[in-house]
C-alpha cells in the first residue's frame, strides 16, 4: 500500500494518525498471510493433478494393445508424462513420497526389473518397449488412490474467515471500536482492502452470515 493510499485509507477507517503506520502494517501482514495460505494447493487440486497424469499413463498403456501401432504417438505420450512429472507440484510430490513412490528420471545403478523398490522410473529412460510398458504399469500403481476427502460437499472458507477476523482485531486495536458486520465503518474498511489488494475471490459481507449458519448446523 502506497503512503498516500495508506493515509486516505486510515482516514476513512477512522484510525488516529499516530496509529496509522501500525494499522497498515497489520493489514499488510494479514493479507500476505491470506495470500500465502491461498496459494497452497488443496488436496482436491493435488488429486486433479495426479489424475491428469494417470489418464495419460492409461492412454499410453492402451496404445500398446492397439490394433494399429503408432510409435510416434506412443513416444509423444511418454514424453508428456515425463514432462508432467518434471513439473510436478511440491504437494503432489509429497503425496507420491507418502505412497513410497519416488519417480526418477534415470535408471539407478544396479537396478533390475525383478527387484522390489520404491523407485518408479520415468518410462522415457527405456528404449525397450517391454520395459516402457512395465514402467507405465509401475506408474499406474503409484498414481492410484484418492487424495481428497470426497465427503466434503461445501467448499472451505477457513482462510477467508481468518482474514476477516485478523482484520477485525487490527481495526479494533487501531480505532477502539467493535468490528463486526453490523459496523458500517469496518465493512467499508473490508471493501477498501478488497479493492486495494484486488481480492476478488474474498467476500467479507457474506462471511459472518456463513459463520452463524455453520454454528447453527452444529447444534
Amino acid at each position: 500500500m502506497m503512503k498516500s493510499q495508506a493515509k486516505d485509507f486510515c482516514r476513512s477507517a477512522g484510525v488516529p494518525p499516530n496509529r496509522c503506520a501500525r494499522f497498515t502494517q497489520a493489514v499488510e501482514r494479514c493479507v500476505a498471510c491470506y495470500r500465502r495460505v491461498r496459494s497452497r494447493k488443496t488436496s482436491l487440486a493435488v488429486e486433479k493433478e495426479l489424475n491428469q497424469i494417470e489418464k495419460r499413463v492409461l492412454s499410453s498403456l492402451r496404445m500398446l494393445d492397439h490394433k494399429t501401432w503408432r510409435p510416434g504417438k506412443f513416444q509423444e505420450s511418454l514424453e508428456s508424462i515425463s514432462a508432467a512429472f518434471a513439473n510436478l507440484s511440491r504437494p503432489a510430490s509429497e503425496v507420491m513420497q507418502f505412497r513410497n513412490a519416488k519417480v526418477v528420471s534415470s535408471i539407478p545403478a544396479g537396478w533390475s526389473p525383478t527387484t522390489t523398490s520404491d523407485v518408479v522410473i520415468d518410462p522415457t529412460c527405456f528404449s525397450c518397449l517391454e520395459d516402457q510398458g512395465r514402467a507405465l504399469e509401475e506408474l499406474l500403481g503409484a498414481l492410484a488412490g484418492p487424495v481428497a476427502n470426497k465427503r466434503r460437499a461445501r467448499p472451505r472458507t477457513d482462510n477467508e474467515r481468518a482474514l476477516y477476523h485478523c482484520l477485525a482485531v487490527a481495526f479494533t486495536r487501531a480505532t477502539g471500536k467493535a468490528a463486526s458486520d453490523s459496523s458500517d465503518e469496518f465493512m467499508t474498511v473490508c471493501q477498501e482492502i478488497k479493492e486495494i489488494y484486488q481480492l476478488d475471490h474474498w467476500h467479507p459481507e457474506s462471511l459472518p452470515r456463513l459463520a452463524r449458519r455453520l454454528r447453527a448446523d452444529r447444534r
